[in-house]
This record gives C-alpha cells, sequence and structure tokens, in this order.
C-alpha cells in the first residue's frame, strides 16, 4: 500500500527572519560564555573617562552605500511617522530611530489611533534590492508602477501586510496591519529613492 508523499514548500527567509539570522551567527560566533563562574567573581569594568565626541553629521545628510548597495541614510527621516500617522489616520506614539545591522536600515513607527489607543506598529526596510529579490514567503500580488519591481502579501500569522520591492540597487519593505497604509508608505518612499547614491 502506497501513502501520500508529503509536498515540500520551501520556506523563504524575510527581511526580520534574516536579521535574527545574522544575530544567530553573531552569537555562535562570540565563542562560549565562561562555565565556572569567573565572570561573576570579576569586578566590573570601571565606566570609561568623559570624552568629546566627534560631532555627528546633520541627519539629512545621506552618504555612499556602506555596503551591499544600501546607503547611509536616516530611514526615519527619508520617511517620517508623521506621515506614517496621516496615512493611518492616527497620531504618533513616540518618534522613532533609524536603525542599522548590517546592510539593514529600518525605521519602527507606532501611530494611535481611535481603533488602537497602544498604538498599530508599521515598519519600513531598506536592503540590498537582491535580498527583496527572495519574497516574503507567503503567496504575493504583482503590485504595478512601484519601484522596478514590488509584490503586496499578507500573513495571516502575523496578521500583516507586506510590500516588498526593489528601485534600482536598493530593497524596500513596508509592514503593518493596515493595506492602505503599507502601500501608502512605499508609494512616498520609492520616488526617494531614486534620488540616494547607488
Amino acid at each position: 500500500m502506497r501513502g501520500k508523499m508529503a509536498t515540500f514548500k520551501p520556506r523563504v527567509l524575510t527581511i526580520p527572519g534574516l536579521v535574527g539570522l545574522g544575530a544567530l551567527i553573531l552569537l555562535a560566533c562570540a565563542g562560549p560564555a565562561p562555565s565556572n563562574g569567573a565572570a561573576e567573581d570579576q569586578p566590573a569594568d570601571p565606566p570609561p573617562e568623559a570624552t568629546t565626541a566627534p560631532e555627528e553629521p546633520p541627519v539629512s545628510q545621506v552618504g555612499p552605500p556602506a555596503s551591499g548597495g544600501v546607503p547611509d541614510v536616516d530611514l526615519c527621516q527619508l520617511l517620517t511617522v508623521e506621515e506614517v500617522a496621516s496615512f493611518a489616520g492616527g497620531t504618533p506614539k513616540n518618534q522613532p530611530t533609524t536603525n542599522r545591522n548590517g546592510d539593514i536600515v529600518d525605521c519602527w513607527y507606532t501611530v494611535v489611533t481611535a481603533e488602537n489607543t497602544l498604538g498599530d506598529i508599521y515598519i519600513a526596510y531598506l536592503t540590498p534590492a537582491e535580498w527583496a529579490a527572495f519574497g516574503t514567503g507567503d503567496p504575493s500580488e504583482p503590485v504595478s508602477g512601484l519601484g522596478d519591481s514590488a509584490f503586496l502579501s499578507y500573513s495571516e500569522s502575523e496578521q500583516q501586510y507586506r510590500l516588498l520591492g526593489w528601485q534600482g540597487a536598493i530593497g524596500f519593505e513596508t509592514i503593518g496591519p493596515e493595506e492602505a497604509v503599507v502601500r501608502a508608505m512605499a508609494e512616498a518612499l520609492v520616488p526617494r529613492l531614486a534620488d540616494l547614491p547607488q
């Protein structure tokens, strides 16, 4: 008697999955933690002496790509929380800051709406374009007129819309609970990518 064969559906890593994978690799490369308790027995390092840090460049300044085609840019200034809040019909809960982890630049926006006083979270990512080509792993539909190529998907498990694509050498992804807001974020962001060094 022959049984049913299991079908294999390859799982594609999303940008947050790649960040998590990178963190695991860094932890693995750091080596094992001391197991004899030596770390707890040693006194903490004294605080560093006060020094004058060099002045930071203004947030609007854009540098050349750090690596992989993603410029050194303040994503939270390129697409502001006030814009995202207006797309969602809400108000900003806080002022986000741009995060950079290697080739990934992200900004997490929290928007308070009448429906959610705790705040809805929307995320924008910039990556090398070739990373965006891997897709989200969920069924997606093409979105015309947005960058060189773009796709929209919905994750039932995360209850999030994801709009993923690329413009030149830069990949982009916008994520959030409302499709219209995720689309508006990408529509505002993509034309600005063309003005960045690539």
